[in-house]
């Protein structure tokens, strides 16, 4: 029954089409009737209908180290756990099987310093790693990543070993690759990316200074 309603949907659509072959589109001049300096104007690029305010299909869902944000058309999946990340793009305006627009895959350690007292602490840390861009016809530019933060917040998920017969609360686990599993910290700092393939590079802020841009060349 779905089937036979679509055609004669169809079947609808077209007559009212041959109807109306002969007429101007909506019922404006011609093309023909145009002068030259107006056929020669080139039409705008339609907008990305995920940035135009008709979109109302957005969502963000969390799942652990998992990120997947919705925006219509458009679909952003991000994996963060210790010193692995990876993104990637996803449209869905392009052609079947062509939805993928790029990724990136970064891989980064940090080492620093703690001042504890159970259960707050403060801490420095610097890091640095590499990201590596990824689009359709593959890697498309490697980037050497350097980052120098301070923080201070809580130890509640940090794993503490307690030193037994002195009181004290314990010392702060290590984590892989330097890097805590929870964000237990409200963190400031600057990070600086440099293209080894271009050379172009940047320093801006991270943390709570994050979108603040230092310098760019």
């Amino acid at each position: 029954m779905y089937e036979l309603l679509r055609i004669d949907f169809r079947i609808a659509w077209l007559k009212d089409l041959r109807e109306n072959l002969n007429q101007p589109l909506l019922k404006g001049p011609l093309f023909e009737d145009c002068t030259d300096e107006e056929k020669g104007k080139q039409r705008g690029k339609l907008q990305d209908f995920a940035k135009t305010s008709a979109c109302k299909y957005r969502s963000v869902m969390k799942l652990g180290p998992l990120k997947i944000k919705s925006n219509c058309n458009q679909m952003s999946t991000e994996f963060d756990f210790m010193f692995l990340k990876v993104t990637r793009e996803d449209d869905f305006d392009r052609a079947e099987g062509d939805n993928f627009v790029s990724s990136t895959v970064r891989v980064s350690a940090e080492v620093g310093k703690d001042i504890s007292y159970w259960p707050l602490k403060a801490e420095a840390k610097l890091g640095g790693g590499v990201e590596v861009a990824i689009g359709k016809n593959g890697v498309e530019d490697v980037i050497l990543v350097a980052e120098a933060k301070l923080g201070a917040g809580t130890n509640v998920f940090d794993d503490y070993e307690a030193k037994e017969g002195s009181g004290e609360p314990g010392t702060p686990g290590i984590g892989l690759g330097g890097k805590d599993p929870f964000p237990t910290t409200i963190e400031a700092g600057v990070e600086g990316r440099v293209s080894i393939i271009s050379g172009h590079g940047s320093l801006t802020g991270s943390g709570v200074l994050g979108g603040i841009e230092l310098a760019k060349w």
